[in-house]
């Protein structure tokens, strides 16, 4: 998925250079250089894209040499060899499938309607795949690369500015924070969020913001009573309740905010609350 659309051409690359680095210490070099490094990003239990950026380099210098040089066209690779590209194949195709589905799909799921931006990201993402496989011989390697990375960023920028900022369940800490801006009471109002701990809610609700469970947020309201706010998550309803003197008819509800967990693909509902007064 890091490499997408050229994962197939980056293995290809590090299995021909497995087979002729004896040969020529440029391929060693670069071996040596991702190798190690891509073992123990794979160790590592959490996997962030850019923890294999220092790897990157090696990569594409693997995919330069295997797309523009001659003498690597004519290496035949070995048996096992065959076989990871061809799962390599099936992975970059389920992938880019299921890319587009999602930017096909998307907007339709959250907002209920078509989305004329969702279909040309989706073309343009299988447009990307087909040339960055290498799966299309109608033009020359570096001008077919040239055209992949085009339509890969192209299909990435559409997603990014004009098919996920309108699905507004997704983003619910701008919401959060605009609402709590309009309700707070004080202009040192705090809020106290119970159950949502997005680290973005910090910094567009104040870097005072609490990120708590729901006793954590009933101690902030009996603490600051005439200024405090709270926004509960529905799974932290329960303890938010039962930790405030008076339950539930101590409080005033302020209003609702209803989104998404995308993490997880459940619904989500916050409710605010300060002490009735």
């Amino acid at each position: 998925m890091f490499m997408w659309p050229f994962a197939l051409v980056a293995l290809e690359g590090g299995l021909k250079a497995l087979k002729r680095f004896r040969q020529d210490p440029r391929l060693l070099f670069c071996l040596a250089w991702y190798l190690p490094y891509w073992v123990a990003i794979e160790l590592i239990p959490t996997k962030l894209p850019h923890y294999a950026l220092p790897a990157y380099p090696a990569m594409i210098l693997l995919m330069a040499w295997v797309l523009t040089d001659k003498s690597a066209t004519s290496i035949e690779l070995s048996r096992w060899q065959f076989w990871l590209r061809r799962a390599c194949a099936f992975g970059t195709l389920g992938i880019s499938i299921g890319l587009a589905a999602i930017a096909l799909g998307i907007t339709p799921y959250f907002l209920g309607g078509f989305s004329w931006w969702g279909l040309l990201a989706a073309m343009l993402v299988l447009y990307a795949a087909t040339l960055g496989s290498t799966a299309s011989d109608a033009m020359p390697p570096l001008k077919r690369t040239a055209f992949a990375a085009a339509a890969a960023a192209a299909a990435f920028g559409v997603l990014t500015l004009k098919i996920l900022p309108p699905l507004k369940p997704l983003w619910l800490s701008p919401q959060i924070s605009e609402r709590f801006e309009k309700l707070k009471p004080c202009p040192t109002s705090v809020l106290a969020s119970a159950g949502y701990g997005e680290p973005s809610l910090v910094f567009l609700a104040g870097t005072k913001t609490q990120l708590t469970d729901g006793k954590g947020a009933a101690e902030a309201l009996v603490a600051d009573p005439a200024c405090a706010i709270a926004v509960v998550a529905e799974a932290e309803s329960k303890a938010f309740l039962s930790a405030i003197p008076g339950g539930a008819e101590a409080l005033k509800v302020r209003g609702r905010i209803e989104g998404m967990n995308y993490s997880k693909g459940e619904p989500r509902s916050l409710t605010f609350y300060t002490l009735a007064r």
